[in-house]
């Protein structure tokens, strides 16, 4: 089953933002170079990042990344035999002498 996600925005509704949001935007544009354009083009880019980053997301969810018990018993095996390997690779060699 194919599954398609939706990326077309919700019908047009009004935004409301708080005046602390407004007095925070309207300090940026007062800043010296600043243009009411160039503050809205940077916000527009934080939105768009922020939801880039939620759209990929969504395929990994915890659902997705759940191992079947075969699986956990392969990766427990996996990780018992690296983690041997390494500790074996960094061990300091056995410096004993036979001593009569």
């Amino acid at each position: 089953m194919d599954t398609f996600i939706n990326l077309t925005p919700p019908a047009c509704q009004r935004r409301y933002h708080p005046a602390e949001f407004k007095v925070q935007q309207i300090a940026l544009c007062q800043q010296p170079g600043a243009s009411v354009a160039s503050v809205a083009l940077e916000l527009k880019n934080q939105k768009l990042t922020h939801e880039l980053a939620y759209y990929r997301c969504i395929p990994f969810g915890a659902k997705t990344e759940a191992m079947s018990a075969e699986q956990l018993h392969l990766f427990e095996d996996d990780l018992a035999q690296d983690v041997a390997a390494v500790e074996a690779q960094f061990s300091p060699p056995c410096r004993c002498t036979a001593q009569d």
